[in-house]
């Protein structure tokens, strides 16, 4: 990765455009990457990182430092891969189980 600008962590905390296409352009591959290596799926890396950049851009958080900024983005891909494997595993256990029509009992004779 190259060398942050002078002031990048002000640009991303004020939203400036310029330190957000730098964010883009010097993080999303190695975060799709990272996100690659847990999901083992290239679309779904690409929208969990998607997603977090974007929710990111939205929510109101302030970086001190540049170790707590990478760490937030690469925390965030890893907890959000996670719950991209549960809800797939989730689907993929509920479309295995065919729940039939109810039957009526037996009667029980004594």
């Amino acid at each position: 990765m190259a060398e942050e600008p002078e002031n990048f962590l002000y640009g991303i905390n004020t939203k400036q455009e310029k330190a957000w296409q730098y964010l883009y352009a010097e993080y999303y591959s190695p975060l799709c990457c990272y996100a690659l290596k847990i999901l083992k799926d290239r679309e779904y890396a690409m929208d969990v990182v998607q997603g977090i950049i974007v929710r990111l851009w939205e929510a109101d958080t302030y970086f001190e430092d540049m170790p707590s900024f990478r760490g937030y983005l690469y925390r965030a891909v890893y907890h959000n891969c996670l719950k991209v494997l549960r809800d797939r595993n989730i689907k993929e256990l509920l479309s295995l189980i065919h729940i039939s029509e109810p039957t009526r009992p037996e009667p029980i004779s004594y």
